[in-house]
This record gives structure tokens, sequence and C-alpha cells, in this order.
């Protein structure tokens, strides 16, 4: 049966907190049975803690040790009290990390969140580390959200998600197409932020507000839209390449709001559009916070045409990334592949992850 009920976690680059699912798997990997037991949450982050992660980029490498040490004793105390708190048994943690440095090009993809000290506080094996082996063979280490599709989502074609970054796939016959696309909302709750609010609820704000033509191309220059695929966006060059760009623009909140949501609109239509025309799909599975806005859906869709929209169910939306690193989690303890070459650009298929164990 390879039964196994597994918690995974996702920490995303929005800084909206840690968010934890547990998930039962069963049966043949052909068709992987699986079901969510328990409540699935976002658990907030410490404030310390969320201090840090916003200016990581900042610290020196003896506090970014010290934070990859706190932000594992973090997630192994969530885990603790989610299982007190659900009544559940599962076997191991897979857990994702913090990301604070992706550059495959140089050969390495840095998350922080200690695995001994989330397994000893846990008191569960978990399981980390799930970029490497696939950098190593030569991928990009991302996009993984193809693994969580083609197991559990088989019945779609194309996903969006609608993160901090915006990444798309494509399932076909032969091949999974998947790349990062653009910045999504990091920009939006960073500018949110500027008025003392976590996000743009329901993309009210920048409904408000007017696009400035001059800033949306800026944008759009951005290096990155010429480069070819696969390939990702690393979070140290969203924010130097464009929250520094936001914030030496002279424009008020409101109207930053409404440009990037329209650049954001923008850059997701034309990713899809070709890919549809390409395999005649006429459906796109949305998962990730972004799917709540509102205003950034309804521009979307206008842009897009005949291809429609699914939004899922809350727990889908809010959860499909931790219920990725619990599937991948699951795939390393059967010693499967986990990360998907033609997805990621590496020389081959490859299981990632490194297993930790508590103290005894």
């Amino acid at each position: 049966m390879n039964e196994r009920t597994i918690i995974g976690l996702m920490s995303g680059s929005s800084l909206d907190g840690l968010d934890i699912i547990c998930v039962r798997f069963w049966g043949p990997i052909e068709k992987l049975q699986w079901e969510v037991l328990g409540k699935p949450i976002t658990a907030e982050l410490p404030q310390y803690l969320f201090s840090l992660l916003k200016v990581v980029h900042d610290l020196d490498q003896e506090s970014i040790a010290q934070l990859h040490l706190d932000l594992g004793v973090f997630y192994g105390t969530a885990v603790k009290e989610y299982i007190t708190a659900n009544g559940i048994s599962p076997y191991c943690v897979a857990s994702h990390g913090h990301t604070i440095d992706h550059n495959p090009a140089e050969g390495y993809s840095r998350q922080i969140g200690d695995g001994h000290m989330m397994a000893n506080e846990s008191g569960l094996p978990c399981i980390t580390d799930f970029r490497a082996e696939d950098i190593l063979h030569g991928g990009q280490g991302a996009p993984l959200a193809p693994v969580v599709e083609h197991y559990l989502f088989g019945e779609y074609k194309m996903f969006l998600n609608l993160g901090g970054i915006a990444n798309i796939s494509l399932h076909s016959e032969d091949e999974i197409l998947a790349f990062d696309v653009c910045p999504a909302n990091q920009l939006l709750n960073h500018l949110a932020n500027k008025m003392n609010l976590a996000f743009d609820d329901k993309g009210a704000l920048a409904r408000n507000g007017d696009v400035d033509e001059d800033l949306l191309a800026a944008l759009h220059q951005d290096p990155f839209h010429a480069m070819d695929y696969p390939k990702s966006l690393d979070n140290n060059y969203v924010r130097t390449q464009y929250i520094e760009k936001l914030d030496t623009t002279v424009l008020s909140t409101e109207d930053k709001l409404a440009t990037c949501t329209m650049y954001i609109a923008q850059c997701l239509a034309d990713a899809i559009n070709a890919l549809a025309k390409k395999s005649n799909v006429v459906e796109l599975f949305v998962s990730g916070g972004g799917a709540y806005n509102e205003y950034l859906v309804a521009l979307l869709q206008a842009e897009i045409g005949t291809v429609q929209l699914v939004i899922p169910k809350d727990e889908i939306i809010q959860h499909k990334e931790s219920m990725l690193m619990a599937l991948c989690g699951y795939l390393h303890l059967l010693e499967i592949p986990n990360s998907f070459a033609t997805a990621t650009g590496a020389r081959m298929d490859t299981i990632n992850g490194i297993i930790h164990h508590p103290e005894l």
C-alpha cells in the first residue's frame, strides 16, 4: 500500500506565514490516492522572525546562521502544536524552508529553516532541501509545482500559481513546460505595506488607482522577460530590479498598485495565450493567495479570452504548495523522482531531499 501520512510546510516569499497541511497518501503511484487530515492552517510568523526575513538580504552570515536555527525551532514547534490540535499521527514532516538565495546558474539555491532543530522540536523525522539535487544535474531547482499537478490534479493540463512570484506550467503527453513568469504578490504586498496593510484586499486599492504607462513600460522592459524558459526568479533579483524601481518612482501607492496589477495581468496573459494556443487548452487551474485578488483575476480573465480560469476551493488555493511539499516528502521516501527534468531543465528527473531524525 505504501501508505504514509506526511505534514507539508511552505514558507513563501510573500511572508504571509507558514502554511501547514497534513496529507495521507496511499495506493499505486500511477493512481495515487490522497486525503487531507485535520484543518490546514497558515501559522503567523513571530514578529521577530518576520522582521528578520523582511531584511534577510542585509543580514551578515552569523545572523543568517542564527535565523536558520530559530526558524527551524519555530517550524518544529508549529508542527507539534498542529499535531496536538488536530489529533493526527504523521510519519514525518517535509519542509521547503524559506528561500534566501536562488542562483542555479552558480549551482545553488539556499533555503533556511534548520532540519535538525525542526526534527527535535516536532519529535518527527524532517525532510528538507528539495532543490539541490536537481541543480546538481543542471536544472533550475524550480519549479517543483508540476509534481503535485501531475500526481494530484491530473484532470487539468495548465496551472497558474499566484504567489510571491507567479509561475505557470503546461502538461502534455511527453513533456512539462514550466517557468516563473513575473513577480506577483511580492510587489503588491510590498506596496500595501506602505499603507500599513498586509495585502491589497481583493485588489480594492489597485482598482481605485490609475495605471502609469511609463512605470508599466519600465517593468515590462526587465531583461528576465527576454530569457527563454525554463527560468526562475530570485527574491533578491525582485528586490533590486523591481522593488527599488517602485520605491524610487514618484506616484501614489494606489497608482503603483494599479500599474503593478496591470503588469502582472499582462505578463501572465502573454504566457497563457502562447501556451494555450500551443496545446489547445481551454481551462487554467489557479492557486496561491493572488487567486483572492478579484481585480487581478478580472484583468487576467479579460486578457486571455476563451481560456477560463478555474478557481478551486479555499483549501487548494491556500495550500497547494504545502501539499506539494508533503507529496515531495512522500516520493522521497519511496525513492521516486520529485523533480521533473522537463520542467526544470535538468539532465534527468531527480530525487531531492535530506532527512533529519530527532535526537533520542
